[in-house]
Formats: C-alpha cells, structure tokens, sequence
C-alpha cells in the first residue's frame, strides 16, 4: 500500500472515535507482552498507556509499533517525540515521528508535525568523571 504521511497520521487520528481493535503491550512490571481489545484514544494513549514495545494493527497501513517515545514530564523538558514503525503487510517497513510539547499545568499536546524518518547509527561520546586518585 503506497500512502502519505500526513494519511497515516489522519488514520491514527481517527482512532479516538473509532471501533475497538487488538493491540499487544509490554506490562509494566514483569515486561511480558498483553494482548487486550480497547479504543486506542490518541496520541497520549499510544505513548504513555501502550509504551515502547507495544503494537497494533492499522487496517491496510499493517503493524504500527512504537519504537520510541519522549513524553516530557516535569524535569525532563518540553519536547516530545513518539516514534513509529510500521510494516505494511507485504513487508515494507516505514517509520514515523511525531513531535509534541509537555506543560506541567495539563500535560502533553501531540499537536506537533508527523513526518518519515529512517534510523540511523550515530556515534556519541561522553565524558566521565575518573575515580578519586589523588
């Protein structure tokens, strides 16, 4: 299925009004994979109820997983990105980002851009305090 980002995320949209599908999450606690039934409520939903790990599937879009979500909180600054990957059913893999901002006084808005996106390594070096030698 060839398909926009911008129809990809007019989908996801949709589902805050739409019919209850199967999607599988990692329990907090032991990590586990829990399949349920359940209305996927928006963007909020996929990043702090679902999480890192989860999936669902999206009609003919295929698997859509969350690779990666930032969702701010207090002390851990105002950008928010949630990323997805999504494999179409004959195997394509695509991915996904969408950008958000978190407010302490309501929360995360995931009203921000949604484009394609492809991995890629990067090489990052820290610096790291030396045990007390002299």
């Amino acid at each position: 299925m060839t398909y926009t980002a911008r129809q990809l995320e007019s989908e996801i949209d949709e589902l805050y009004d739409g019919p209850e599908v199967k999607y599988t999450y990692l329990q907090w606690r032991t990590k586990e994979p829990v399949t349920a039934f359940g209305i996927i409520e928006g963007w909020s939903w996929i990043a702090d109820e679902m999480g890192v790990g989860s999936w669902f599937v999206l009609g003919d879009f295929g698997r859509v997983s969350v690779i990666e979500a930032e969702t701010g909180g207090e002390g851990h600054g105002e950008h928010c990105e949630l990323v997805l990957r999504v494999e179409s059913p004959d195997g394509v893999v695509r991915y996904f980002q969408k950008n958000g901002y978190y407010a302490s006084f309501y929360g995360t808005d995931w009203d921000g851009a949604f484009f394609e996106v492809t991995p890629e390594q990067q090489t990052v070096t820290v610096y790291t305090k030396l045990p007390k030698g002299d």
